[in-house]
């Protein structure tokens, strides 16, 4: 089938489900919004369907509306499914009975359609080979490329936001360090990112909202063991002093 034939419903139109959409479009194709709550898919059949519903809940991921949203995908009315929500470790090869692949999104959400169409990387994860290159083949073919097994591309996303977590959670401390000795930590950060090893787009800039990334850092706790670096960071979330 050409790529211009294949027919793309995005389920869940927030953010991701946008961004999405954008990028699929940007290669030719027609894709179909659809809210599971309040819609049905379009009358014909659709050969892969995105879902992109929200699974941070309350500060952890839950996948009760995913797999409500996966089970809308029925296998008569849709072929492939390309999961983007955030899932713990596992959850992929547990519900691949049927053609379904995992393709974390690494997008931010004020900025997620930029984000997606200047992506530079393609994570895909599945039991299977031809559902990944099945869906590879929709996105742009600049992207570098990684075909891996479910659980290393869900690991990726845990991992990757848990590195940021852990990031503004050290910006926030010096922040706050800084204001307390009168120094500057924009200052500071700025010769700090003058360092190879750190790199001129270290994520160093404080945040008061960590909620955000937060979940995926609570989720690899506890694949870790309760590991220290971790625990560490989420208890001692510093947050940037008000009014400096």
């Amino acid at each position: 089938m050409q790529k211009r034939d294949v027919r793309v419903a995005v389920v869940g139109f927030g953010a991701i489900g946008k961004a999405t959409a954008a990028v699929l479009q940007t290669q030719g194709l027609s894709v179909f919004p659809v809210d599971p709550r309040v819609e049905s898919l379009p009358d014909k059949y659709v050969d892969v369907g995105f879902v992109c519903v929200p699974t941070h809940i309350s500060g952890r991921i839950d996948t009760t509306l995913l797999e409500g949203a996966i089970r809308f995908l029925h296998p008569s009315r849709c072929g492939m499914i390309a999961v983007r929500s955030t899932v713990p470790v596992g959850w992929t090869r547990t519900h691949s009975s049927r053609p379904l692949v995992y393709l974390p999104s690494f997008a931010r959400g004020d900025s997620a359609s930029q984000d997606e169409l200047q992506s530079t990387r393609l994570v895909v994860g599945s039991t299977s080979p031809s559902w990944s290159e099945e869906v590879m083949r929709l996105w742009p073919a600049a992207m570098k490329r990684f075909l891996v097994s479910p659980e290393t591309a869900e690991l990726s996303k845990l991992a990757n936001n848990a590195y940021l977590f852990m990031s503004v959670a050290f910006a926030n401390l010096m922040y706050d360090t800084s204001s307390r000795l009168g120094a500057s930590w924009a200052g500071a950060a700025e010769i700090l990112r003058a360092d190879p090893r750190i790199g001129a787009k270290a994520y160093l800039d404080p945040s008061p909202d960590l909620s955000n990334i937060s979940a995926e850092t609570a989720c690899l706790l506890e694949y870790s063991g309760n590991h220290p670096l971790l625990r560490g960071a989420i208890e001692a979330r510093v947050r940037p002093m008000q009014g400096t």
